[in-house]
């Protein structure tokens, strides 16, 4: 896991990332801290990127795919971040990319698949549990687990394949993938479940499982993302802006993906802004006044007292009232409730929040950004002890003239003792 934020005004937008990275195994996490979170997109222009959760699309560090994308950019550049966005999708789907090779997109894909194939046998189970029971009637299998497919089935036929994905590569799919995954789901259901051979059917489950891929596999896979997050200045923009995405890896041939949060400074009412990514309690108490938890809780705990405390007003004047009564009588005014408790804490300390962050200069926005991240690190630590946000933290400012410059940048070598390094870059720019 990882903390990054932005903060933003009309004078530039500076970028904050910590450098912890968990490393998942049989014997549980390794954390290490270390790892590069920001990088520059384009090696002349003023957009930069930054990921989150996955370091990796499928076994190539994104830290290689980004600095070879900026390589093949070389002084090209868009007139918006929406663009930069496209062209670094539509090289991850290059089929001719050195980058990235045919078997990498191949094995990912299959993950994807055996993914969804377990989706499906768990909505199996969801929906027909009986026929998991050996000892209820047999002839009864058959037949449900006939009505899940077809309803399956059903739902996959009225649902197109995801804008990101090629249909031609679902019937290359198919083709290619079908006999393995079947293969897969027969040894499993021949393990797990023996008395559902022959009821269960691994090629049209296998045939299900990669269609389902195709057809909702950014709801599926949301668990298993690289976060991508790129900000700065297109050619057009005279005030700065992030857009952020999940990328799901590979379906097919082509990368899955959705698009996350995005916001921009402009000429109207938002004159700054703060936006947390992955980890992020901290950001938000500081931002909204009270942690997540809390906002979640209010309503509940709301809905709870003033149904007792009504409950103990008709007690007291010995008027009857039902439960049903009580509780329609809070639920109308909850919404009353939520808004008003709601308007205040943002009145309190979001809006002044955004007021001040308005008016600092470009060294404070980089301040604010880094004590962010190093408040949610600070959590972490004396909290969960967990590790997962830690470690030096790169900072960055972006200004449309002046461009990414780094405030704080850790590197893996002393760059004073590295002069050739440095005349490569000057040469390269």
């Amino acid at each position: 896991m990882t903390c990054e934020i932005i903060v933003a005004n009309r004078l530039g937008i500076a970028l904050a990332a910590d450098s912890a990275v968990t490393f998942s195994g049989s014997n549980g996490n390794t954390y290490a801290s270390g790892a590069n979170k920001i990088f520059q997109l384009a090696s002349s222009e003023p957009v930069a990127i930054m990921i989150y959760n996955g370091a990796s699309l499928n076994t190539i560090p994104w830290e290689i795919l980004i600095k070879a994308y900026r390589r093949k950019l070389g002084k090209d550049s868009f007139d918006t971040l929406s663009e930069y966005r496209d062209d670094l999708l539509g090289f991850l789907n290059d089929q001719d990319n050195p980058a990235i090779h045919s078997e990498v997109r191949k094995v990912d894909a299959k993950a994807a698949y055996g993914v969804c194939g377990g989706f499906l046998y768990n909505l199996i189970q969801e929906k027909a549990p009986d026929i998991f029971d050996p000892t209820t009637p047999g002839h009864t299998w058959l037949p449900a687990y006939n009505a899940v497919s077809a309803e399956i089935d059903a739902d996959l036929a009225a649902t197109d394949v995801l804008p990101c994905l090629e249909a031609a590569d679902l019937t290359l799919a198919l083709v290619e993938e079908k006999i393995g995954l079947s293969l897969q789901i027969s040894s499993f259901v021949a393990h797990k479940v023996p008395h559902l051979v022959g009821v269960i059917d691994p090629d049209k489950l296998a045939a299900q499982a990669i269609e389902t891929a195709f057809k909702h596999g950014s709801e599926i896979l949301e668990s298993r993302y690289t976060g991508l997050v790129i900000a700065g200045f297109g050619n057009s923009d005279y005030l700065p802006s992030f857009l952020s995405l999940h990328c799901h890896g590979f379906v097919g041939r082509r990368v899955l993906w959705k698009a996350e949060a995005q916001g921009d400074i402009n000429h109207g009412i938002t004159a700054s802004l703060i936006q947390g990514f992955a980890r992020q309690t901290m950001i938000e108490t500081f931002t909204l006044g009270a942690s997540p938890e809390i906002w979640q809780s209010i309503g509940s705990a709301f809905r709870k007292h003033a149904a007792q405390a009504c409950f103990n007003a008709a007690q007291n004047a010995n008027v009857a009232v039902t439960a049903v009564d009580v509780l329609k009588a809070v639920d109308d005014v909850a919404d009353a409730f939520n808004q008003q408790w709601t308007y205040t804490t943002i009145e309190a300390h979001l809006q002044p929040l955004r007021a001040i962050v308005a008016g600092l200069a470009l060294e404070e926005l980089a301040e604010l950004a880094e004590n962010l991240v190093m408040l949610e690190s600070l959590k972490e630590k004396v909290t969960s002890r967990t590790q997962s946000v830690g470690g030096p933290i790169d900072l960055a400012v972006i200004t449309k003239e002046e461009g990414l410059v780094w405030i704080k940048r850790k590197h893996y070598f002393d760059p004073s003792l590295n002069l050739r390094y440095v005349q490569r870059l000057q040469q390269a720019n």
